[in-house]
């Protein structure tokens, strides 16, 4: 199995064949998904029901290193091993 690299993760493998030819109609944004979703299945004649909101911050307006405790900060560190 291949095993791919970070490189190989990017918006242009996923939305173009190996001729380089694009594959896909559109491509929606995450933040906006549920506006862009709505329009793209009325299109297609398909009503949905709306996208739930979980887990929804309500610390709005703050960086997002803001809503991790000093602990988390630490688990977002990397780790550093010398391999002894």
């Amino acid at each position: 199995m291949k095993k791919f690299g970070y490189r190989e993760f990017n918006l242009y493998n996923f939305s173009h064949d190996l001729r380089g030819d694009l594959i896909v109609d559109r491509i929606l944004q995450f933040e906006d998904l549920e506006n862009q979703l709505n329009d793209t299945m009325s299109e297609l004649g398909y009503d949905i029901a709306p996208v739930p909101k979980i887990n929804i911050s309500r610390n709005t307006g703050n960086l997002y290193q803001d809503m991790y405790s000093p602990k988390d900060d630490r688990s977002r560190s990397p780790q550093i091993s010398s391999g002894h």
